[in-house]
């Protein structure tokens, strides 16, 4: 065993959060190999703990601020007090001699409160729970953005390496927040943005156990003896698992599980009813539909063509020849002949990132804005820049009218619609709302129509989501569309603006503007929904998922799956369907790496399985 000043050193590091990744094994090791450190290591938490509840609890700290106050009057009511500063150099030898014996017993007094405080301690010590250290079950890996463990009813920040200990859980929080939970036999869980695992429980004599609480994971379990399987619990449902791989998603209205190899016994905890789910099926566990396996939708791998290095702002012609891209978060838009992945143009007149891309409806003219604050119009068979309006903030979105005679500009606070035939005719529309790169927005195709959840309005994991419509015409508010659990991470009109699709969690609800009620919801076990597309008839829809290399195309009449496209990076986002719904742009990037700047990132046309 290591020397007790340097087992100290260590505990004191790993509970001030400042151990490096060698120390927390070097920690481990001692705690693994003595019984003794393992002792010392659960007083010291014990401890930790209870001082870090004390600062916390504001009736308990007045409570000893008060027991010392109080003996501190009865010091002084005793005349226990020291003489002032000002007396000290008047005071003649007798008075000293009395100051001096009144400090000795001010000290004495101060002596008998930091005595009675350190006894109240110690009294608290010896009779707390005499507990041993939980067993160390699992490491984390790959921990990016907010992560945290959990203990005790409190969290804190994770760390690539940190080990998990029975009893403890995970969080994760944000956008681009997600982690690896890596187990000694090589079982892996990756866990998705705001998904929370409650608790880890199991041991050498029993198997491993985890409680899903929300969110969405993807699960590697090795083979695990027969008698000690994985158990995958969420509130509705129960996964056992001996040796496979899956997708587990779990929200406030369903449990959702997809095997991907080898067999899962899923069961429903209302009832106890068992199914089994083998490999190329899913099961879904809520409060309408059966408990019956399906199987999953035809996969195609149906690339042509892939431009690296290109994210997010994409269109396609509406002759679909030409696919305009812009590069990863850059100013520089492309032209690429969508037959031979040959790149045409380059467009390069924006100073700042390009933001939005739209063609218009006769393909003879390609719009962009940019967070330079113009929009810029080009002919997209030469590459030629046109002209260029400039207006007071960044641009965020822009389409044109029906018939190609206006062009509607979303900006800050702004909607403005300039006549293509003489620019210098502008209707200007303020809205009551200031948008940003923290709003996620949609604007209908003819332009009317804005939907927008503000920012913070379902930022936490779990949260409750509204939507509100606002009317760009009339300039006045046309709705709201509460309810929605999960973050919301995108919206999209249909091309006949009739229906919205609102991606939350890893359900899209297709809304009828018409009938203001949910026309469908569509839920799979892809993990969180981040992007979707209409096709141009509107009787298809496009998903992309964060965690999931692949796309999903849905069916909106029967609300099914039709079929996965499959090849993605980690995470695809849906753009747009091609003319007559044969083909469809993704974008899709693969997952950052702890300390790196930039993805690996690509923009895909695919060709569309036939119905």
């Amino acid at each position: 065993m290591a020397p007790q000043s340097r087992l100290d050193e260590l505990i004191r590091k790993y509970l001030d959060r400042q151990a490096s990744p060698a120390e927390q094994a070097e920690l481990e090791r001692l705690l693994v190999e003595s019984p003794e450190a393992a002792d010392a290591f659960a007083d010291a938490s014990w401890m930790d703990q209870w001082t870090a509840d004390l600062l916390r609890d504001d009736n308990r700290l007045r409570t000893e601020l008060a027991f010392m106050e109080a003996i501190d009057r009865q010091c002084r009511a005793a005349d226990l007090h020291p003489l002032a500063p000002s007396d000290r150099h008047d005071a003649t030898p007798s008075s000293s001699r009395s100051g001096r014996m009144r400090l000795r017993l001010r000290q004495a007094g101060v002596g008998m409160v930091a005595a009675v405080l350190l006894a109240l301690g110690l009294c608290l010590w010896m009779l707390r729970p005499r507990t041993t250290a939980a067993p160390i079950l699992a490491h984390l890996d790959q921990v990016r953005g907010e992560v945290y463990v959990l203990a005790a009813g409190s969290r804190r920040p994770a760390q690539n390496g940190q080990a998990l200990c029975a009893g403890q859980g995970v969080q994760v929080v944000g956008e681009e927040s997600a982690v690896v939970v890596r187990y000694p036999d090589g079982t892996r869980l990756e866990l998705d943005a705001d998904t929370t695992l409650d608790e880890l429980s199991g041991g050498e004599a029993v198997g491993k156990k985890v409680v899903l609480a929300e969110g969405f994971l993807r699960a590697e379990v090795t083979p695990q003896p027969p008698d000690q399987p994985v158990v995958l619990a969420t509130p509705r449902a129960e996964v056992i698992v001996q040796g496979t791989r899956l997708k587990l998603c779990n929200e406030a209205s369903a449990t959702q599980l997809e095997t991907e190899k080898g067999v899962v016994q899923l069961t429903r905890k209302s009832d106890g009813r068992s199914v089994e789910v083998p490999a190329g099926f899913e099961a879904v566990i809520n409060d309408s539909e059966p408990l019956t396996p399906q199987p999953l939708p035809p996969r195609f791998h149906s690339r042509r063509l892939t431009l690296s290095g290109y994210w997010g702002v994409a269109a396609l012609s509406p002759d679909g020849r030409t696919l305009a891209a812009r590069r990863f978060k850059d100013r520089l838009v492309a032209l690429w002949d969508a037959a031979t992945g040959q790149q045409r143009a380059l467009l390069d007149r924006h100073t700042e990132r390009v933001t939005t891309i739209a063609f218009s409806r006769d393909g003879r003219t390609l719009a962009t804005g940019s967070l330079d604050q113009t929009v810029q119009l080009w002919d997209p068979a030469s590459g030629q820049l046109r002209t260029t309006f400039e207006y007071p903030a960044p641009v965020w979105a822009l389409t044109f009218s029906p018939d190609d005679q206006a062009l509607i500009v979303l900006t800050g606070q702004e909607v403005e619609t300039v006549a293509l035939a003489e620019p210098s005719t502008r209707r200007r529309t303020i809205l009551p709302i200031n948008l940003s790169a923290n709003n996620i927005f949609a604007l209908s195709t003819d332009g009317q129509t804005l939907a927008v959840v503000h920012p913070g309005a379902s930022a936490s994991p779990g949260a409750v989501s509204t939507v509100t419509l606002w009317d760009l015409t009339a300039n006045q508010c046309r709705g709201t569309i509460g309810g929605l659990t999960g973050r919301v991470c995108h919206l999209r009109f249909a091309p006949d603006g009739k229906l919205l699709a609102i991606c939350h969690g890893s359900t899209v609800t297709l809304w009828d503007l018409g009938a203001g009620q949910v026309r469908a919801a569509l839920r799979g076990p892809g993990g969180r929904v981040s992007g979707a597309a209409f096709s141009p008839d509107g009787t298809r829809l496009a998903t992309g998922h964060r965690q999931e290399a692949a796309v999903r195309l849905w069916d909106i009449a029967t609300g099914k799956q039709q079929a996965i496209l499959e090849g993605c990076m980690d995470r695809s986002y849906a753009i747009a369907f091609g003319p007559e719904g044969k083909t469809l742009v993704t974008s899709e990037a693969s997952n950052r790496a702890p300390g790196e700047q930039l993805w690996n990132s690509a923009v895909t046309l695919w060709d569309l399985p036939p119905r």
